[in-house]
């Protein structure tokens, strides 16, 4: 269910800063680079934060019995999905602008957006990053796993 709950934050619209202040800020004026192309995109985020910890600690622990490497996997999950979760909820209340923000936003004279809402949105979800830190959950728990081993 918390896997769920996270899924579910992460289509709600964040909180909304006033944009005055902000419409001439270089910091949020780079230009919008297109979703399509990300270095790491959501498939390798996935594959590098949770199939490559998954398959090193079967590799590691598959000697101490499945117990043991069921009892881990299912740890690594609960860490992946606390993660995604906090992630999106601490995104929701925060709303930190991405770099991006003013090419996606487009904004009028008055300062209202003029942009596609679904890119609006994502751009107000800059903090903190979601790769960063579903890969440091992964990896995180995998060097637990592998410390309690060698113990």
């Amino acid at each position: 269910t918390i896997l769920t709950v996270a899924i579910v934050l992460e289509f709600r619209s964040p909180f909304e800063r006033a944009l005055g202040p902000q419409l001439h800020d270089p910091a949020i004026g780079y230009p919008h680079v297109p979703g399509s192309y990300c270095i790491i995109n959501v498939r390798l985020l996935l594959i590098l934060s949770a199939a490559v910890p998954t398959v090193l600690i079967v590799l590691a622990l598959r000697s101490r019995g499945w117990y043991v490497v069921r009892t881990a996997l299912l740890g690594l999950w609960l860490s992946l999905s606390t993660t995604f979760l906090t992630t999106n909820v601490l995104k929701l209340c925060i709303g930190r602008l991405r770099p991006d923000f003013l090419a996606r936003c487009l904004p009028d004279d008055a300062g209202l957006c003029t942009g596609d809402a679904h890119d609006i949105i994502e751009g107000r979800k800059s903090f903190p990053s979601g790769h960063s830190s579903l890969s440091s959950s992964g990896f995180f728990f995998f060097t637990l796993a592998l410390a309690a081993r060698l113990r």
